[in-house]
């Protein structure tokens, strides 16, 4: 059974859950976030969470097939960058898929997390097999979900 990992990084809250490829989640871990530390705070904070949510889960980061990133501020998901925070310091254009990717050896996604949270409600990806590697952004204009990294080739 495929398992993922999603992580929510807000100006407030920091939340990682690891969910089943039929729509349920199995483990999730969460905790406030301190503004004093900023950016590198959050970093900090993330690799201990993921074990936390993985504990609850009862799996491994071996049984996890990729991870979707919702985050609190506009990114390039193309790139996979954040472009800026408007509540925490030391976000501006940080590399935070390249930053993932350097812990742990899965695909990953990287979305705003309003817009990941309006794909999640939706039902435009039910019954969908949407590559566990793509980059998608959600185009209201189409009504359709873009993989950056097909269309980029």
């Amino acid at each position: 059974m495929k398992r993922a990992l999603g992580i929510e990084i807000g100006g407030t809250k920091l939340q990682a859950g690891i969910g089943l490829q039929e729509d349920r989640l199995i483990g999730l871990a969460r905790q406030s976030v301190e503004l004093s530390k900023g950016a590198e705070g959050i970093r900090e904070a993330i690799p201990s969470l993921v074990e936390q949510a993985l504990e609850d889960a009862g799996c491994s980061i071996g049984d996890l097939c990729g991870i979707g990133v919702g985050f609190g501020g506009p990114v390039d998901s193309k790139q996979g960058i954040t472009l800026l925070s408007h509540q925490v310091e030391g976000w501006d254009r940080f590399p935070l898929l390249k930053w993932f990717k350097e812990r742990w050896d899965l695909p990953v996604s990287i979305q705003n997390d309003s817009s990941i949270a309006g794909y999640a409600r939706s039902d435009s990806w039910r019954g969908k097999r949407l590559p566990p590697d793509g980059v998608y952004e959600y185009r209201q204009r189409d009504r359709r979900w873009i993989d950056h990294r097909r269309s980029s080739r």
